[in-house]
């Protein structure tokens, strides 16, 4: 108890210290006082554990233990602890958090790399390589290939809609431009859809306005810490030959990445926005380090951590060699060079609209071409 009330203290005290009344603070040095208290505690309760256990003492086992496990945590990362690190330092009521942050891993996954002969690292998003190279170690002496996509282009219709700014300060105003353009895309043909959003605000905003403007239309939504059963229960719903559907997403999330869906079970993706991470300390934590380290901030931080949420997203559509789908990028900022340098190769033959009208063009002449070729099911 002593060494539990002398850790609690210990946190305290560096908190009121070092935040000096700031709710939040970030620092270059790790805190040695703390990691020093915390070997104590675990030291003692290392050699408590071994005495005999009795029923009397197993209520205050099962209260220690955890946040045992989290204080041997805690050092084993203290002990790679560098300059590549900050410590966070939060402080909210009488709540008190304290986090190392590793802000560039490259070197640590690179000495681990090199315990083996070698390794081999893919991922049908590794783009660009080169950030890829250095956030995963190893960039001087890796090699690097490209194999182009096994699926004929013709199949897959890429789609950027320019109509509509996804901005925070524009959502609400692109609103209406934003529902004429997913209800084009899914009028142009009845199957399976999926749209992905960068928020549950934004996700929840559009999802009202669309089903107010297609109250006709099935729609399924994606909710926040679904369990095992209702990430199924929402999957089912696009199975082959069932009723259309509209699921609602989040990028990055649950069924953005790792869901498996063939044939007419998915015909036709929508992805609003370029994906950028919401602003927040720890992200531009990692901004300023980049920005330091390669003068690439943005990119390392948002831009391209986004754009790899969007490249997932796009690729639920095509399956298999037969499938048949649209990609629809909506935000007027995949145009810029900025990003459509980024798009992968498979992607080049992109399409550019600018109005509901155009989309639908674009979408009709796509359809009526793979007429007598529909999705296998």
């Amino acid at each position: 108890r002593r060494t539990m009330t002398r850790t609690v203290t210990t946190m305290n005290t560096l908190a009121d210290q070092l935040l000096n009344g700031q709710s939040l603070i970030f620092q270059a040095a790790p805190l040695d006082d703390l990691a020093q208290v915390l070997t104590r505690f675990t030291e003692t309760v290392h050699d408590w554990l071994a005495e005999p256990p009795t029923p009397a003492l197993q209520p205050a086992v099962e209260l220690v233990l955890p946040v045992f496990f989290l204080a041997n945590q805690y050092l084993r990362i203290a002990d790679f602890y560098d300059d590549t690190f900050k410590t966070e330092i939060a402080k909210e009521h009488d709540t008190i958090m304290i986090k190392m942050l590793c802000l560039d891993p490259s070197h640590f996954v690179d000495d681990a790399l090199k315990k083996g002969r070698g390794a081999v690292l893919f991922s049908a998003t590794l783009s660009p390589m080169p950030y890829f190279q250095k956030l995963l170690g190893g960039a001087e002496h890796s090699l690097a290939y490209t194999l182009p996509s096994p699926f004929t282009p013709d199949n897959q219709a890429i789609i950027v809609d320019a109509s509509v700014h996804t901005t925070y300060r524009r959502r609400t105003q692109d609103l209406p431009q934003l529902i004429a353009s997913l209800t084009t895309l899914v009028r142009a043909k009845a199957g399976h859809y999926l749209f992905f959003f960068p928020s549950y605000a934004y996700l929840k905003m559009a999802y009202e306005a669309f089903t107010a403007a297609n109250p006709d239309l099935k729609t399924c939504v994606q909710e926040n810490a679904m369990n095992e059963s209702e990430r199924q229960a929402f999957l089912d719903h696009f199975k082959a030959g069932s009723e259309p559907v509209i699921g609602f997403a989040v990028l990055g999330g649950i069924f953005a990445e790792g869901i498996d869906l063939k044939g007419t079970q998915l015909i036709g993706v929508a992805i609003v926005s370029v994906g950028l991470p919401g602003i927040n300390p720890e992200t531009d934590q990692l901004r300023a380090y980049f920005d330091h380290d390669a003068g690439q901030g943005f990119a390392y931080a948002y831009q391209l951590p986004g754009f790899n949420n969007v490249l997932q997203a796009g690729g639920r559509v095509i399956r298999g060699a037969k499938d048949v789908g649209v990609i629809l990028l909506i935000d007027e900022r995949f145009i810029t060079p900025r990003y459509a340098r980024l798009f992968p190769d498979h992607w080049t033959h992109a399409q550019v609209s600018y109005n509901p009208t155009q989309l639908a063009q674009l979408l009709t002449h796509f359809w009526e071409a793979h007429h007598e070729n529909p999705t296998h099911a």
